[in-house]
């Protein structure tokens, strides 16, 4: 018997023989067997014994805000315990090369398997002493991920052996057209995604005669002082499929350790260089195979868009324009009959899109628009439906974020084709009235199945009228929050709509869950999961009446920030043998003994 065997504080799970941990072990699934692995160091060295080649690629650490950076003793630790790395992503704070190339000349020594190496780095005073610790991994480094660098002394040193795999290249700092260029050769012929960021780049920042074989998606992020010739030479360079052109803003701050700059101290006339309707017809021109574009803060109108010879971007199936406030409909229009005839997805954000210019829109091309995300403080009734008028042939989802919308429309338009609709949201639309919703479902019901009302103002009252449907409700998940939604209403709503629903939200809402005692059980025979978050006047008496009368099928409740106390549970005659998810986090009301009874209850489930 092993040391491990005989040691009294060891779990059940630790002591267990070999041969049922084995077969444990084969039964379980890769998520399951990671979380088991970090459980204790026991349970790691025998999950690896076990499984063997199971756990290869590895993320050290992730570059998110507020992770810490791994340090070379964590990467020696890391190396000397880990038997099998065939893949790995770390992030450091800042190379110093006396310190770390020992330390990758140990990982490699230890893990001659290791051929996907992905580095981020957060500061680099100079690439002098990045490249002096490349030598021991270069020929590996697939991923360099630079927040900022200082300095790019020691780049004229190096040639593209330097770098042979590196496929992804995120790069911050103040280069010029120079620099840029001499960085940019170095990985040419196996680039495939490349993001520039805070450049001091114009034009004429690439290597001459210059062709990017592999480059596919480029991302453009505070280069202020690029210019439209610029960019027309970078496309051209590439076949590229996605382009992402963001935060063309200024007036921001960035802080990177001890290096702090203004960007309108930096670049007096930034806002010349925001993207306009010639830079987008200029994108358009160059990257005829474009799949996804995404600009941001802009000044795209759309107007020019009449002038534009282009009549088609074959690829294109995405197409992101946020913060575009001088967005007119008509340019919308002009610059969707121009390039839209394969979109499926529109996200249009930050706009003063009305859709009253949509009642005339009449494409040359049948719409392919499957997803449809609109947000504008001036959208209306009548623009909403003439929009949907002109997509909806395939029109599955629909996000409106504020705007006029009532919603009563809905009850007096016709629809000009048969709506395959399946998704609707509507977010922050505060004059939606009770009986637009009505009219809502009445009009796309057919084939409704999500239906969601973020901040808005319904009670459900109108459902207590004698109104019926033209066809019958089929929707699954209903999303109410912060509304004025009663008890009553709600009753009325769910014996109307609730045949199908199997997700129910209904947060931050002063429902008391009385609706739920006058519900009749088959109103919502199929319910399976339930969210009453935030909801504050539901008591444990209320709740008892609900798992009573619904709990049988259920498999998840949402009882976040609710007064109950769990001894509720103590008098729940009813099975909930589904129960398998259950949230209360901030009950302050929660009692040991409300515990002790949920999990008596449910606990076998959760």
């Amino acid at each position: 018997m092993s040391v491990d065997l005989l040691r009294e504080d060891l779990s059940p799970i630790e002591l267990l023989p070999s041969m049922p941990f084995r077969k444990l072990v084969k039964m379980m699934q890769l998520q399951d067997l990671k979380s088991l692995r970090l459980t204790s160091n026991t349970l790691r060295r025998r999950v690896e014994d076990e499984k063997g080649n199971l756990f290869k690629h590895w993320i050290l650490a992730l570059k998110q805000f507020g992770c810490k950076a791994t340090d070379s003793t964590d990467l020696e630790r890391f190396s000397s315990e880990v038997k099998i790395v065939e893949g790995l992503e770390f992030c450091m704070k800042s190379p110093e090369s006396k310190e770390w190339q020992p330390c990758f000349s140990k990982v490699l020594k230890d893990h001659p398997e290791l051929k996907d190496l992905q580095l981020v780095l957060q500061v680099v005073p100079n690439l002098q002493t990045l490249f002096e610790c490349l030598p021991e991994i270069g020929h590996i480094l697939t991923k360099l991920d630079v927040s900022f660098c200082h300095s790019l002394d020691g780049l004229e040193q190096r040639d593209s052996e330097s770098f042979p795999v590196l496929e992804h290249l995120n790069f911050g700092g103040h280069l010029t057209n120079e620099e840029a260029a001499c960085l940019l050769g170095l990985v040419k012929t196996t680039l495939t995604r490349v993001r520039l960021c805070k450049m001091l780049i114009t034009e004429n920042f690439l290597p001459v005669d210059c062709c990017f074989p592999h480059l596919e998606e480029v991302e453009i992020h505070k280069c202020f002082k690029i210019t439209i010739k610029g960019l027309s030479q970078l496309l051209q360079s590439a076949n590229i499929t996605q382009l992402v052109l963001g935060e063309f803003v200024t007036g921001e701050f960035f802080e990177l350790e001890e290096y702090s700059f203004r960007f309108t101290d930096v670049f007096e006339d930034a806002d010349s260089f925001m993207v306009s309707d010639i830079w987008l017809m200029t994108i358009f021109e160059n990257c005829p195979q474009l799949r996804v574009l995404f600009v941001e803060a802009t000044h795209v109108t759309g107007e020019l868009f009449t002038d534009f010879t282009l009549n088609y971007v074959p690829e294109l199936e995405e197409l992101f324009i946020l913060a575009c406030e001088e967005l007119t409909d008509a340019g919308l229009i002009n610059i969707l009959t121009k390039v839209g005839n394969n979109l499926k997805r529109i996200i249009v954000f930050g706009s003063k899109i009305t859709g009253e210019s949509f009642v005339n829109c009449n494409l040359s091309f049948p719409s392919k628009i499957e997803s449809l995300e609109f947000s504008s403080k001036t959208l209306t009734d009548s623009g909403l439906i003439n929009i949907l008028t002109t997509f909806g042939g395939n029109l599955k989802e629909i996000e409106v974020n504020g705007g006029n919308v009532t919603g009563e429309d809905f009850a007096c338009r016709n629809l000009s084709f048969p709506s395959k609709i399946e998704s609707f949201h509507l977010n922050y639309c505060k004059s939606l009235t009770d009986f637009g919703f009505y009219s809502i479902f009445d009009k796309l019901g057919p084939k409704l199945r999500s239906l969601k009302a973020y901040q808005s103002n319904i009670s459900g009252e109108s459902f207590m009228k004698n109104l019926t449907f033209k066809s019958e409700i089929k929707l699954k998940s209903l999303s109410l929050f912060s509304s004025k939604m009663t008890d009553l209403g709600l009753t009325a709503m769910l014996s109307k709509i609730g045949q199908n629903l199997r997700v129910l939200e209904i947060f931050d809402c002063d429902i008391t869950g009385k609706s739920f005692e006058d519900l009749a059980v088959n109103s919502v025979p199929v319910l399976e999961e339930l969210n009453i978050s935030y909801c504050p006047e539901i008591s444990d008496s209320r709740l008892s009446v609900i798992l009573e009368k619904f709990g049988t099928k259920l498999k998840a409740l949402d009882l976040t920030e609710t007064k109950i106390s769990g001894e509720s549970f103590l008098d729940i005659s009813a099975e909930l043998p589904f129960l398998s998810e259950l949230l209360l986090f901030h009950c302050k009301n929660l009692t040991d003994v409300g515990l002790v009874a949920i999990m008596n209850k449910v606990g076998k489930n959760l």
